[in-house]
């Protein structure tokens, strides 16, 4: 993105830098005791799934071919 000088590269860091922090608090959480783990991973499973196709077909599918 920074070779071909990607105008919203900014936009782009910001949301994985949300991405990695939700990520954390997954983490975070998942160490806890958690009487119901398996809804927990669950759901950090939905969220990585509808994040990352999201992310990749809508905001990624927007970067120009360099």
């Amino acid at each position: 993105m920074e070779s071909i000088n990607y105008k919203k590269i900014f936009t782009q860091k910001v949301q994985h830098q949300e991405f990695i922090h939700k990520l954390d608090e997954f983490m975070e959480h998942h160490n806890d005791e958690v009487e119901d783990q398996d809804e927990q991973i669950m759901g950090i499973l939905k969220y990585l799934t509808e994040w990352l196709v999201n992310h990749i077909l809508y905001v990624d599918g927007q970067i120009p071919k360099g």
